[in-house]
């Protein structure tokens, strides 16, 4: 692939590094960040994807991928999707919201964004890792038992 098509689907100011990934403040309703299991999950995805691929993903990207999952949490209506439809269906509106919250940052993070698209399989089992921890956060917020 030689040429991206961009959309803009954000504008204002936004300021990071690599060394310090800071999350949206979206309201959470006190329900805190991700759970240490989930945050594990996310960094094994991450240690998987650096030694099958050879990539140098780091803490940072780690830190970045469970903002978007906790974006997507602090949604009401998407997680109300989530939780009321078996993980199947869900999978269907995740895959939606993992391309609005990867390309919502897309001009602090173009390099590890880039580095997704040309890589579908990173992509994919990144994506995974994080609608396991959503679905999973959904479910337990909107009160269902699994």
């Amino acid at each position: 692939m030689t040429h991206y098509q961009l959309e803009e689907t954000f504008h204002g100011q936004l300021t990071t590094t690599d060394a310090e990934v800071m999350a949206p403040a979206f309201p959470g309703g006190g329900h805190g960040p991700l759970t240490d299991d989930e945050q594990l999950a996310l960094l094994d995805i991450i240690d998987t994807i650096n030694d099958r691929y050879g990539t140098n993903l780091t803490e940072a990207h780690r830190i970045l991928t469970e903002a978007w999952a906790q974006w997507m949490i602090d949604q009401p209506e998407a997680r109300q999707k989530f939780a009321a439809n078996p993980r199947d269906k869900a999978l269907l509106a995740f895959r939606q919201m993992w391309a609005d919250a990867k390309f919502s940052h897309l001009d602090q993070h173009t390099d590890f964004i880039k580095m997704l698209i040309d890589n579908p399989d990173i992509e994919h089992l990144l994506g995974e890792a994080v609608f396991d921890s959503v679905y999973r956060e959904s479910r337990r917020r909107e009160g269902h038992a699994d």
